[in-house]
């Protein structure tokens, strides 16, 4: 389990089950009956990803689990987790999934480092779902902040789940779904305008529940 340090300096939250298999149960509304390919590129330790195969499993849908996360601790702990699922329907990555991501050959979009093109464009997931690290630009450092704005073409004030909602949509499929917790301040906020813009024009918004302050 993370420190407060660690908490505050990573933006790491880790997801009550309650509310893990409430957003797993909401994306499967969405989802045909064919096998699914789900990821989540913050995993932690597993919550959302064992959610979403109980809940794929519940409905006899088919699946894959794959998860990123840069803590190796974290990813132990989640492996533990979705093992039930089986080996050969879930692999985990110790890496961070924003450094996967090279946007050099696309000025206007993303696309995957070379290292990743095969193993990863080319098997695109039908689903996301995460709970993405909250790092507001105080805590990221004034250097990072302008480097994932840079990087990700974000104006304002960058929060570190800026560039993972950028990065997730690049995993999709076309037609694919993404269940995301985030915090609720970019949807009112000047400095949220690029990023609600971005998510306008690449979703059809199915359902945005507001939590408030929790």
């Amino acid at each position: 389990m993370a420190t407060k340090e660690q908490i505050k300096n990573t933006g790491v939250a880790f997801t009550p089950k309650e509310l893990s298999v409430f957003l797993a149960e909401k994306i499967a509304s969405y989802l045909p009956p064919s096998r699914q390919k789900a990821l989540d590129p913050a995993c932690g330790e597993g919550e959302l990803l064992a959610a979403m195969g109980d809940v794929l499993s519940d409905s006899a849908i088919d699946f894959s689990l794959t998860g990123y996360d840069a803590n190796e601790q974290y990813l132990s702990a989640a492996q533990e987790r979705i093992l039930r699922f089986g080996a050969e329907n879930t692999a985990l990555v110790h890496e961070d999934f924003l450094e996967a991501i090279d946007v050099s050959s696309r000025p206007n979009g993303l696309a995957w480092s070379q290292e990743h093109n095969k193993s990863f464009v080319n098997n695109s997931f039908d689903v996301v779902i995460a709970n993405p690290p909250y790092v507001r630009t105080q805590i990221l450092g004034t250097e990072q902040a302008q480097a994932l704005a840079r990087k990700f073409n974000l104006k304002g004030r960058v929060d570190l789940y800026h560039p993972f909602l950028i990065a997730m949509t690049e995993s999709l499929k076309e037609g694919g779904v993404l269940g995301v917790i985030t915090s609720n301040r970019y949807l009112s906020t000047q400095g949220g305008k690029s990023i609600r813009e971005f998510l306008s024009e690449n979703y059809e918004i199915l359902e945005l529940i507001d939590l408030g302050d929790t």
